[in-house]
């Protein structure tokens, strides 16, 4: 059996996974591959859950270790707050804005940030919101 043959019946089986079949039901592009160019350039639609446009990015050899998206945030505008139970790592691809952050019935934290930054976020049940200045931001957590 070839590598590529390998890579198609691993992809095949991952397509079964609950994680596989959230992606499909949240009708932005999956863009699949060993690499991406530059993310900047791959094809994204809105996204009802995150306010913004965006596009999953699957790498293949990373399937079940972790997730990827690359999202827009408007400029001038923000994203929807998201509330999660794990880590998350975001490149702040281009653009500047702001990030606030809180548990539930917590202070809310605001920080700053800008091209190249990477934010690193750990929370139980934290939830965030993004907002972009004056131009186009993208991130890729």
């Amino acid at each position: 059996m070839s590598p590529d043959d390998r890579v198609k019946d691993l992809m095949a089986a991952f397509q079964k996974t609950a994680y596989f079949k959230w992606i499909a039901r949240q009708g932005i592009p999956v863009i699949d591959g060993y690499g991406v160019e530059d993310v900047r350039e791959v094809e994204m639609d809105f996204w009802p859950r995150l306010g913004g446009r965006a596009a999953f990015i699957n790498l293949y050899g990373m399937e079940g270790v972790t997730g990827m998206y690359v999202a827009e945030i408007p400029a001038g505008g923000a994203l929807e707050p998201e509330k999660h139970f794990y880590e998350e790592v975001i490149c702040i691809l281009s653009g500047q804005g702001a990030t606030e952050v809180w548990q539930e019935g917590g202070r809310k934290q605001m920080f700053e940030w800008g091209h190249g930054a990477y934010l690193h976020h750990r929370s139980i049940l934290g939830i965030g919101s993004s907002t972009a200045g004056d131009s186009r931001s993208s991130f890729w957590p």
